[in-house]
């Protein structure tokens, strides 16, 4: 039987009842019976203690439940991946994945990766910060090196998200969409997101090296996002390990591809939507008609755009 301090606040009992049953499912209804509360009280408590580090999984018909953290490995990740003698660096928190992968990228292979359980300073496009809470994510940098031009650098980042997206679909075995250029979407929310940044041969104008940073919310901290974990996945039988490898694949692979891929057309949620594209600080509106061979994003307006950002869509 759980306890029910009236000293302490909804969040503490609960997080008290879930330690109390820790690996084990605790209902919200038995929660909110037993701490006079709304069922929404409760989720919005869970949300709060998520935000603080705790790792509590929800599914339907089952409840909630607190897990232990994740445990990367690297010798199973090696196991699975295809390329030769990579380089893995795990950490518990690093300031960004991306950063130290700049860092190693001349000095180990194709395929490396760096990963963390925490970010302090991930990125995200347009400068901005990507929140990176502690075993709240995957959130990992996959070195390559295509050795392609630079005016192929939309292509290569358009077609490592597809290959990305096909891996998640698989895996979840859920219709995890793109919202251009590079945000994961699953039912409208953001479940994750990828930023590729190259370093350049200023003189031949090509790729000596691509860095692409992915991170995946395995469990939402804020109404805008969407964990995995919440999407009522029986996560037992998804191997975060796999899953990577899996990633690093797909990422090496589709680097190598010479054309577009057709269905990062066919995977972005707003083609034929009207859609608001923030570029250079200005907006611009009209239907998400097409995507050109090259990556670029064509409106109805007949403005074409090889980066911005969606802010909103009809």
């Amino acid at each position: 039987l759980m306890s029910y301090n009236r000293d302490m606040s909804i969040k503490e009992n609960i997080l008290e009842a879930l330690r109390e049953n820790k690996n084990k499912y605790v209902s919200g209804e038995y929660l909110a019976t037993k701490f006079k509360c709304s069922r929404t009280a409760i989720w919005k408590a869970i949300v709060s203690l998520r935000r603080e580090g705790n790792r509590i999984i929800a599914l339907r018909n089952k409840g909630y439940c607190l897990e232990e953290n994740i445990f990367f490995d690297s010798d199973e990740i090696k196991k699975i991946v295809t390329c030769k003698d990579i380089s893995i660096e795990i950490y518990d928190e690093i300031d960004s994945t991306n950063r130290r992968a700049k860092d190693i990228a001349n000095s180990v292979k194709e395929g490396s990766i760096v990963i963390a359980k925490k970010q302090t300073l991930g990125k995200s496009k347009n400068g901005r910060l990507f929140f990176s809470p502690l075993d709240m994510g995957m959130y990992f940098s996959i070195i390559v090196k295509p050795k392609v031009n630079i005016n192929k650098g939309v292509m290569l980042s358009s077609n490592i998200v597809t290959g990305i997206v096909e891996v998640l679909r698989k895996h979840l075995k859920k219709d995890v969409y793109i919202k251009w250029i590079n945000d994961l979407l699953y039912e409208n929310k953001k479940i994750g997101g990828i930023l590729t940044e190259a370093d350049i041969d200023l003189e031949t104008g090509k790729i000596n090296y691509a860095i692409v940073g992915v991170g995946i919310y395995l469990l939402s901290t804020d109404v805008s996002t969407k964990g995995i974990y919440d999407e009522q996945i029986d996560m037992e039988k998804v191997n975060i390990n796999k899953l990577i490898a899996d990633i690093i694949n797909a990422t090496v692979e589709n680097s190598k591809l010479k054309e577009l891929r057709d269905d990062f057309i066919s995977y972005n949620l707003l083609l034929n939507k009207k859609v608001s594209i923030k570029y250079n600080n200005k907006i611009f509106t009209g239907i998400f008609k097409c995507i050109d061979k090259d990556g670029f994003l064509h409106l109805s307006t007949g403005e074409k755009f090889r980066s911005g950002e969606i802010i909103d869509w009809e």
